[in-house]
Protein backbone atom coordinates (compact mmCIF):
# COMPACT_ATOMS: atom_id res chain seq x y z
CA UNK A 1 0.00 0.00 0.00
CA UNK A 2 1.43 3.37 -0.87
CA UNK A 3 2.25 6.20 1.93
CA UNK A 4 -0.52 8.50 0.18
CA UNK A 5 -2.92 6.01 0.87
CA UNK A 6 -4.92 5.97 4.62
CA UNK A 7 -4.67 2.66 6.39
CA UNK A 8 -7.88 1.77 8.39
CA UNK A 9 -8.02 -0.93 11.39
CA UNK A 10 -11.64 -1.69 12.39
CA UNK A 11 -12.64 -3.44 15.29
CA UNK A 12 -9.48 -4.20 16.38
CA UNK A 13 -9.66 -5.86 19.67
CA UNK A 14 -7.66 -7.94 22.07
CA UNK A 15 -5.67 -8.55 25.21
CA UNK A 16 -2.46 -6.41 26.52
CA UNK A 17 -0.35 -8.54 27.60
CA UNK A 18 1.95 -6.89 30.12
CA UNK A 19 4.34 -6.75 33.20
CA UNK A 20 6.07 -8.37 35.56
CA UNK A 21 7.66 -11.21 36.91
CA UNK A 22 9.50 -13.70 35.75
CA UNK A 23 10.66 -11.90 33.04
CA UNK A 24 13.45 -13.78 32.01
CA UNK A 25 11.13 -17.33 31.30
CA UNK A 26 8.08 -15.14 30.55
CA UNK A 27 10.03 -13.16 27.78
CA UNK A 28 11.93 -16.10 26.11
CA UNK A 29 8.49 -17.05 25.37
CA UNK A 30 7.03 -13.89 24.51
CA UNK A 31 10.57 -13.62 22.06
CA UNK A 32 9.21 -16.92 20.26
CA UNK A 33 6.28 -14.60 19.47
CA UNK A 34 7.93 -11.74 18.53
CA UNK A 35 10.61 -13.48 16.22
CA UNK A 36 7.62 -15.32 14.05
CA UNK A 37 5.78 -11.74 14.40
CA UNK A 38 8.67 -10.00 13.03
CA UNK A 39 9.52 -12.61 10.17
CA UNK A 40 5.71 -12.99 8.86
CA UNK A 41 5.36 -9.05 8.61
CA UNK A 42 2.16 -7.57 7.95
CA UNK A 43 0.15 -11.00 7.03
CA UNK A 44 1.09 -11.79 10.58
CA UNK A 45 -0.26 -8.65 11.86
CA UNK A 46 -3.93 -9.68 10.32
CA UNK A 47 -3.61 -12.79 11.40
CA UNK A 48 -2.53 -11.92 14.61
CA UNK A 49 -6.35 -10.39 15.28
CA UNK A 50 -7.99 -13.29 13.58
CA UNK A 51 -9.62 -15.28 16.89
CA UNK A 52 -10.55 -11.65 18.80
CA UNK A 53 -11.94 -9.28 15.56
CA UNK A 54 -11.41 -8.44 12.52
CA UNK A 55 -8.37 -6.12 10.49
CA UNK A 56 -9.23 -4.31 7.37
CA UNK A 57 -6.96 -2.38 5.20
CA UNK A 58 -8.27 0.03 2.68
CA UNK A 59 -7.55 2.88 0.51
CA UNK A 60 -10.39 5.12 1.78
CA UNK A 61 -11.64 6.16 4.79
CA UNK A 62 -14.58 4.26 6.15
CA UNK A 63 -17.26 5.74 9.11
CA UNK A 64 -16.54 4.77 12.63
CA UNK A 65 -18.41 1.87 14.21
CA UNK A 66 -21.15 3.64 16.24
CA UNK A 67 -20.33 3.03 20.31
CA UNK A 68 -22.73 3.83 23.17
CA UNK A 69 -22.15 6.15 25.89
CA UNK A 70 -19.83 5.34 28.30
CA UNK A 71 -21.94 5.69 31.44
CA UNK A 72 -20.70 8.39 34.08
CA UNK A 73 -18.93 6.84 37.01
CA UNK A 74 -20.64 6.19 40.21
CA UNK A 75 -17.89 5.06 42.28
CA UNK A 76 -16.72 7.07 45.54
CA UNK A 77 -13.99 9.87 44.93
CA UNK A 78 -11.53 7.39 46.86
CA UNK A 79 -11.71 5.00 44.30
CA UNK A 80 -11.15 7.44 41.50
CA UNK A 81 -8.50 8.09 43.09
CA UNK A 82 -7.45 5.26 43.51
CA UNK A 83 -8.11 4.32 39.86
CA UNK A 84 -6.00 7.77 38.77
CA UNK A 85 -2.87 5.50 40.51
CA UNK A 86 -3.73 2.00 38.41
CA UNK A 87 -4.15 4.28 35.21
CA UNK A 88 -0.77 6.01 35.70
CA UNK A 89 0.64 2.16 36.28
CA UNK A 90 -0.58 0.33 33.81
CA UNK A 91 0.49 2.84 31.25
CA UNK A 92 4.28 2.53 32.99
CA UNK A 93 4.05 -1.39 32.91
CA UNK A 94 3.02 -1.40 29.53
CA UNK A 95 6.02 0.68 28.38
CA UNK A 96 8.93 -0.75 30.59
CA UNK A 97 8.13 -4.28 30.79
CA UNK A 98 6.83 -4.45 26.60
CA UNK A 99 10.02 -2.58 25.33
CA UNK A 100 12.02 -5.16 27.60
CA UNK A 101 10.25 -8.47 26.29
CA UNK A 102 10.29 -6.72 22.49
CA UNK A 103 14.10 -6.60 22.81
CA UNK A 104 13.99 -10.36 22.88
CA UNK A 105 13.04 -10.42 19.15
CA UNK A 106 15.28 -10.89 16.69
CA UNK A 107 14.47 -8.61 13.59
CA UNK A 108 11.33 -6.37 13.74
CA UNK A 109 10.72 -3.40 11.55
CA UNK A 110 8.21 -3.35 8.89
CA UNK A 111 8.52 -3.10 4.85
CA UNK A 112 7.18 0.51 5.12
CA UNK A 113 6.22 3.30 8.05
CA UNK A 114 2.16 2.89 8.16
CA UNK A 115 3.34 -1.11 8.66
CA UNK A 116 5.55 0.04 11.73
CA UNK A 117 2.56 1.18 13.24
CA UNK A 118 -0.14 -1.30 12.50
CA UNK A 119 1.76 -3.70 13.21
CA UNK A 120 2.81 -2.30 16.63
CA UNK A 121 -1.28 -1.83 17.39
CA UNK A 122 -2.00 -4.93 16.10
CA UNK A 123 0.46 -6.90 18.36
CA UNK A 124 -0.68 -4.87 20.90
CA UNK A 125 -4.56 -5.75 20.00
CA UNK A 126 -3.30 -9.76 19.89
CA UNK A 127 -1.54 -9.46 23.47
CA UNK A 128 2.32 -10.09 21.78
CA UNK A 129 3.80 -7.30 23.59
CA UNK A 130 7.51 -8.92 22.10
CA UNK A 131 6.10 -8.16 18.92
CA UNK A 132 5.06 -4.89 19.26
CA UNK A 133 8.07 -3.53 20.85
CA UNK A 134 10.38 -5.58 18.18
CA UNK A 135 9.05 -2.37 15.68
CA UNK A 136 11.14 0.21 18.01
CA UNK A 137 14.19 1.10 16.31
CA UNK A 138 16.86 -0.88 17.10
CA UNK A 139 19.72 1.42 19.13
CA UNK A 140 16.69 2.91 21.13
CA UNK A 141 15.13 -0.73 22.59
CA UNK A 142 18.77 -2.21 22.58
CA UNK A 143 19.38 0.33 25.84
CA UNK A 144 16.45 -0.79 28.06
CA UNK A 145 17.14 -5.23 27.85
CA UNK A 146 19.78 -6.12 30.39
CA UNK A 147 19.05 -3.85 33.35
CA UNK A 148 15.48 -4.19 32.69
CA UNK A 149 16.22 -8.00 33.36
CA UNK A 150 18.07 -7.13 36.01
CA UNK A 151 15.33 -5.09 38.11
CA UNK A 152 12.68 -7.40 37.19
CA UNK A 153 14.76 -10.28 38.31
CA UNK A 154 15.36 -8.11 41.80
CA UNK A 155 11.99 -7.50 42.14
CA UNK A 156 11.12 -11.08 41.66
CA UNK A 157 13.71 -12.15 44.19
CA UNK A 158 12.33 -9.78 47.03
CA UNK A 159 9.02 -11.06 46.57
CA UNK A 160 7.46 -7.68 46.02
CA UNK A 161 5.38 -9.22 42.65
CA UNK A 162 2.66 -11.95 43.22
CA UNK A 163 3.28 -15.95 42.15
CA UNK A 164 2.88 -16.87 38.46
CA UNK A 165 2.69 -13.39 37.18
CA UNK A 166 3.71 -13.94 33.15
CA UNK A 167 4.21 -11.12 30.81
CA UNK A 168 2.68 -13.04 28.14
CA UNK A 169 -0.60 -13.64 29.58
CA UNK A 170 -2.24 -11.06 31.68
CA UNK A 171 -5.60 -10.72 32.78
CA UNK A 172 -5.59 -7.22 34.90
CA UNK A 173 -5.31 -5.34 31.47
CA UNK A 174 -6.40 -5.60 28.08
CA UNK A 175 -6.68 -2.90 25.09
CA UNK A 176 -9.41 -2.45 22.25
CA UNK A 177 -9.06 -0.61 19.33
CA UNK A 178 -11.76 0.65 16.44
CA UNK A 179 -12.17 2.74 13.79
CA UNK A 180 -8.91 3.65 13.36
CA UNK A 181 -7.31 5.19 10.14
CA UNK A 182 -3.43 6.35 9.70
CA UNK A 183 -1.93 9.29 7.81
CA UNK A 184 1.59 9.29 6.95
CA UNK A 185 3.89 12.40 5.38
CA UNK A 186 7.35 13.17 4.90
CA UNK A 187 9.41 14.55 8.17
CA UNK A 188 13.02 14.29 6.66
CA UNK A 189 15.80 11.81 5.26
CA UNK A 190 14.24 8.24 6.37
CA UNK A 191 11.96 9.72 8.36
CA UNK A 192 7.76 10.05 8.36
CA UNK A 193 5.42 11.46 10.48
CA UNK A 194 2.28 9.35 10.98
CA UNK A 195 -0.86 10.40 12.70
CA UNK A 196 -3.94 9.11 13.86
CA UNK A 197 -6.86 10.61 11.34
CA UNK A 198 -9.69 8.68 13.42
CA UNK A 199 -9.84 5.94 16.13
CA UNK A 200 -10.83 4.98 19.54
CA UNK A 201 -8.65 3.10 22.41
CA UNK A 202 -10.60 1.76 24.87
CA UNK A 203 -8.63 0.31 27.77
CA UNK A 204 -9.83 -1.44 30.84
CA UNK A 205 -7.40 -2.23 34.14
CA UNK A 206 -9.01 -4.62 36.44
CA UNK A 207 -7.63 -3.46 39.54
CA UNK A 208 -8.30 -6.89 41.44
CA UNK A 209 -5.96 -8.65 39.33
CA UNK A 210 -2.79 -6.21 39.44
CA UNK A 211 0.32 -8.39 40.26
CA UNK A 212 1.58 -6.74 43.40
CA UNK A 213 2.05 -7.72 46.75
CA UNK A 214 -0.61 -6.81 49.19
CA UNK A 215 2.27 -5.32 50.93
CA UNK A 216 3.60 -3.52 48.38
CA UNK A 217 0.16 -2.37 47.30
CA UNK A 218 -0.59 -0.74 50.28
CA UNK A 219 2.58 0.94 50.15
CA UNK A 220 2.57 1.94 47.05
CA UNK A 221 -1.45 3.27 47.49
CA UNK A 222 -2.46 1.24 44.50
CA UNK A 223 -6.23 0.64 43.85
CA UNK A 224 -7.72 -2.08 46.27
CA UNK A 225 -9.62 -5.25 44.75
CA UNK A 226 -12.48 -4.17 45.64
CA UNK A 227 -12.15 -1.24 42.96
CA UNK A 228 -12.81 -3.34 40.28
CA UNK A 229 -12.61 -3.05 36.83
CA UNK A 230 -12.56 0.81 35.03
CA UNK A 231 -12.62 1.56 31.38
CA UNK A 232 -11.45 3.72 29.52
CA UNK A 233 -12.01 5.13 26.02
CA UNK A 234 -9.05 7.61 24.46
CA UNK A 235 -9.73 9.44 20.69
CA UNK A 236 -6.51 8.75 19.12
CA UNK A 237 -7.08 11.58 16.63
CA UNK A 238 -7.05 14.22 19.81
CA UNK A 239 -3.24 13.16 20.58
CA UNK A 240 -1.47 16.13 20.69
CA UNK A 241 1.88 14.29 18.59
CA UNK A 242 1.80 12.32 16.31
CA UNK A 243 4.08 8.71 15.80
CA UNK A 244 7.65 8.77 14.15
CA UNK A 245 9.23 6.45 11.90
CA UNK A 246 12.77 6.15 10.96
CA UNK A 247 14.09 4.01 7.92
CA UNK A 248 17.39 1.73 9.31
CA UNK A 249 18.90 -1.10 7.25
CA UNK A 250 15.84 -1.07 5.01
CA UNK A 251 12.95 -1.44 7.00
CA UNK A 252 10.74 1.04 9.41
CA UNK A 253 10.60 1.37 12.98
CA UNK A 254 8.62 3.25 15.54
CA UNK A 255 11.01 5.74 17.50
CA UNK A 256 10.50 6.82 20.93
CA UNK A 257 13.10 9.59 20.93
CA UNK A 258 11.97 11.22 17.61
CA UNK A 259 8.34 10.85 18.69
CA UNK A 260 9.05 12.58 22.28
CA UNK A 261 11.61 15.29 21.14
CA UNK A 262 9.55 16.29 18.00
CA UNK A 263 6.48 16.54 20.56
CA UNK A 264 8.16 18.71 22.62
CA UNK A 265 10.24 20.96 20.32
CA UNK A 266 7.03 21.59 17.57
CA UNK A 267 6.32 20.24 14.09
CA UNK A 268 8.67 22.02 11.60
CA UNK A 269 11.06 23.27 14.01
CA UNK A 270 14.52 23.26 12.53
CA UNK A 271 17.49 20.62 13.51
CA UNK A 272 19.93 22.78 15.65
CA UNK A 273 22.48 19.81 16.24
CA UNK A 274 24.96 19.55 19.38
CA UNK A 275 27.35 17.25 18.17
CA UNK A 276 27.86 13.71 20.11
CA UNK A 277 31.50 14.35 21.38
CA UNK A 278 31.96 11.43 23.97
CA UNK A 279 35.47 11.09 25.68
CA UNK A 280 37.80 8.65 25.61
CA UNK A 281 37.98 6.88 28.37
CA UNK A 282 35.13 5.17 30.27
CA UNK A 283 35.89 7.21 33.31
CA UNK A 284 36.35 10.24 30.98
CA UNK A 285 32.90 10.21 30.09
CA UNK A 286 31.80 9.57 33.18
CA UNK A 287 33.57 12.69 34.76
CA UNK A 288 32.22 14.76 32.24
CA UNK A 289 28.67 13.56 32.62
CA UNK A 290 28.78 13.70 36.19
CA UNK A 291 30.67 17.43 36.05
CA UNK A 292 27.77 18.66 33.64
CA UNK A 293 24.66 17.44 35.67
CA UNK A 294 26.09 19.25 39.04
CA UNK A 295 27.14 22.33 37.20
CA UNK A 296 23.52 22.42 35.04
CA UNK A 297 25.79 22.24 31.48
CA UNK A 298 23.11 20.87 29.55
CA UNK A 299 24.58 20.68 26.21
CA UNK A 300 27.61 19.05 28.00
CA UNK A 301 25.41 16.35 29.14
CA UNK A 302 23.90 15.88 25.76
CA UNK A 303 27.45 16.08 24.09
CA UNK A 304 28.34 13.05 26.23
CA UNK A 305 24.87 10.95 25.76
CA UNK A 306 24.91 8.08 23.52
CA UNK A 307 23.53 9.18 20.29
CA UNK A 308 21.80 5.44 19.35
CA UNK A 309 20.02 6.03 22.20
CA UNK A 310 18.83 9.31 21.78
CA UNK A 311 19.50 10.89 18.44
CA UNK A 312 16.78 13.21 17.89
CA UNK A 313 18.00 14.86 21.55
CA UNK A 314 21.15 15.80 19.46
CA UNK A 315 19.91 17.00 16.78
CA UNK A 316 17.71 19.81 18.75
CA UNK A 317 20.08 19.55 21.58
CA UNK A 318 21.03 23.55 20.69
CA UNK A 319 17.24 24.34 20.53
CA UNK A 320 16.45 22.23 23.93
CA UNK A 321 19.87 24.21 25.30
CA UNK A 322 18.23 28.06 24.51
CA UNK A 323 15.10 27.00 25.77
CA UNK A 324 16.57 26.33 29.14
CA UNK A 325 19.00 28.70 29.44
CA UNK A 326 17.27 30.53 31.91
CA UNK A 327 16.67 28.35 34.26
CA UNK A 328 20.22 27.11 34.23
CA UNK A 329 21.77 30.60 34.31
CA UNK A 330 18.97 30.60 37.89
CA UNK A 331 20.20 27.20 38.73
CA UNK A 332 23.82 28.36 38.64
CA UNK A 333 23.47 31.77 40.04
CA UNK A 334 21.07 30.08 43.46
CA UNK A 335 23.05 26.71 43.78
CA UNK A 336 27.18 26.14 43.34
CA UNK A 337 28.66 22.97 43.45
CA UNK A 338 31.87 22.26 43.25
CA UNK A 339 33.28 18.03 42.46
CA UNK A 340 36.38 17.49 44.76
CA UNK A 341 37.24 14.53 43.89
CA UNK A 342 35.54 11.04 42.19
CA UNK A 343 37.24 7.49 42.43
CA UNK A 344 35.35 5.41 40.03
CA UNK A 345 35.68 1.97 39.27
CA UNK A 346 35.09 -0.02 36.35
CA UNK A 347 32.53 -3.51 36.10
CA UNK A 348 31.83 -5.26 33.20
CA UNK A 349 27.54 -4.98 32.37
CA UNK A 350 26.34 -5.92 29.33
CA UNK A 351 27.78 -4.01 26.16
CA UNK A 352 28.67 -1.49 28.32
CA UNK A 353 30.94 -0.71 31.16
CA UNK A 354 29.41 0.47 34.63
CA UNK A 355 31.55 3.34 36.44
CA UNK A 356 30.51 3.15 39.93
CA UNK A 357 31.44 5.45 42.42
CA UNK A 358 34.14 4.14 44.58
CA UNK A 359 34.96 7.09 46.21
CA UNK A 360 33.34 10.90 46.03
CA UNK A 361 34.02 14.36 47.80
CA UNK A 362 31.86 17.20 47.04
CA UNK A 363 30.37 20.65 48.44
CA UNK A 364 27.42 22.46 47.97
CA UNK A 365 25.91 25.82 48.74
CA UNK A 366 22.43 27.34 48.27
CA UNK A 367 21.59 30.61 49.58
CA UNK A 368 23.18 30.54 53.09
CA UNK A 369 23.29 26.65 53.53
CA UNK A 370 25.91 24.13 52.65
CA UNK A 371 26.56 20.68 52.61
CA UNK A 372 29.36 18.82 52.27
CA UNK A 373 30.18 14.88 51.41
CA UNK A 374 33.23 13.02 51.67
CA UNK A 375 34.15 9.59 53.39
CA UNK A 376 30.33 8.25 53.13
CA UNK A 377 29.43 11.61 55.66
CA UNK A 378 27.37 14.45 54.65
CA UNK A 379 27.99 17.73 56.70
CA UNK A 380 24.87 20.02 56.79
CA UNK A 381 24.92 23.33 57.81
CA UNK A 382 21.56 25.75 57.59
CA UNK A 383 21.05 29.58 58.37
CA UNK A 384 20.36 29.71 61.99
CA UNK A 385 21.08 26.32 62.92
CA UNK A 386 23.47 23.93 64.60
CA UNK A 387 25.73 21.71 62.03
CA UNK A 388 24.81 17.93 61.65
CA UNK A 389 26.38 15.19 60.38
CA UNK A 390 24.54 12.25 58.84
CA UNK A 391 26.56 8.61 57.91
CA UNK A 392 24.05 5.97 56.53
CA UNK A 393 25.32 3.70 59.20
CA UNK A 394 25.42 5.67 62.16
CA UNK A 395 21.64 8.07 62.27
CA UNK A 396 20.79 8.97 65.21
CA UNK A 397 18.52 11.26 67.20
CA UNK A 398 15.04 11.09 68.24
CA UNK A 399 13.46 12.44 65.04
CA UNK A 400 15.38 8.65 63.53
CA UNK A 401 13.39 5.50 63.14
CA UNK A 402 15.68 2.81 64.34
CA UNK A 403 14.22 0.43 61.87
CA UNK A 404 14.96 2.44 59.02
CA UNK A 405 18.54 3.90 60.41
CA UNK A 406 19.23 -0.10 60.76
CA UNK A 407 18.04 -1.26 57.34
CA UNK A 408 20.16 1.63 55.44
CA UNK A 409 22.99 0.47 57.30
CA UNK A 410 22.36 -2.95 56.17
CA UNK A 411 22.31 -1.94 53.06
CA UNK A 412 25.11 0.71 53.08
CA UNK A 413 27.54 -2.43 54.01
CA UNK A 414 26.44 -4.50 51.14
CA UNK A 415 27.44 -2.04 49.29
CA UNK A 416 24.95 -1.20 45.54
CA UNK A 417 27.65 -0.28 42.63
CA UNK A 418 25.53 2.80 41.53
CA UNK A 419 26.98 5.02 38.74
CA UNK A 420 26.83 5.65 35.21
CA UNK A 421 26.86 2.58 32.33
CA UNK A 422 28.86 3.58 29.72
CA UNK A 423 28.78 2.19 26.13
CA UNK A 424 31.59 2.61 22.73
CA UNK A 425 30.47 3.74 19.52
CA UNK A 426 33.31 5.06 17.01
CA UNK A 427 36.01 4.66 19.50
CA UNK A 428 34.50 7.27 21.87
CA UNK A 429 32.85 6.57 25.18
CA UNK A 430 29.50 7.90 25.76
CA UNK A 431 26.48 7.65 28.97
CA UNK A 432 23.72 5.58 28.48
CA UNK A 433 21.28 6.99 30.80
CA UNK A 434 18.37 4.51 29.93
CA UNK A 435 20.73 1.75 31.43
CA UNK A 436 22.50 4.19 33.94
CA UNK A 437 18.66 4.76 36.01
CA UNK A 438 18.20 0.91 35.63
CA UNK A 439 21.07 -0.59 36.65
CA UNK A 440 21.31 1.93 39.74
CA UNK A 441 17.70 0.75 40.43
CA UNK A 442 18.41 -3.18 39.88
CA UNK A 443 21.85 -2.56 42.23
CA UNK A 444 19.88 -0.96 44.92
CA UNK A 445 17.25 -3.59 45.14
CA UNK A 446 20.16 -6.32 44.97
CA UNK A 447 21.33 -4.43 48.02
CA UNK A 448 18.52 -5.85 49.74
CA UNK A 449 17.60 -9.46 51.38
CA UNK A 450 13.39 -10.18 51.61
CA UNK A 451 13.09 -9.28 54.97
CA UNK A 452 15.13 -6.23 54.93
CA UNK A 453 13.09 -5.19 51.78
CA UNK A 454 9.98 -6.35 53.75
CA UNK A 455 10.77 -4.16 56.95
CA UNK A 456 11.40 -1.36 55.09
CA UNK A 457 8.11 -1.94 53.28
CA UNK A 458 6.46 -2.10 56.47
CA UNK A 459 8.32 1.23 57.67
CA UNK A 460 6.92 3.39 55.11
CA UNK A 461 3.33 1.47 55.18
CA UNK A 462 3.32 2.59 58.60
CA UNK A 463 4.38 6.30 58.42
Amino acid sequence: MSRANEGEMTRCTGAMGGASRGLGSGCSRAANLGKRFARTGRSSARGALSGVGRWRMTGGGCRPERRRPTPSPTRTSRLRDARRVMWGGFLATVLIVGTGCGLLSAGGGAPTPQEAVTDFLAALARGQVAGAFATLAPGERAAILPPLESVVAQLDRLGFLVPHTSVTNVSWASVRFSGVRLRVAPAGPRMEVVSFAAGIARVTVNAAAVPLDPLARKVLHTAPPQAGASTREFSLARLSFPLITVRQGGRWYVSPDWTIVRAAVGPGTALDPVMASGSATPAAAADRFLTALLTGDLRQVIAVTDPAEGPALHAYGGLLVSRATAALALFRQQAHVRLRRVVWKAFRVGDGTLMSVAHIALSASVGGSSLTYAGGCAVVRAVGQPSATYCPAHLSGPSVNRALAATLGQVAARGPHLGFVTVEAGGRWFVSPIRTVLDDIASLLGALTPSVARAMLRVKGDA
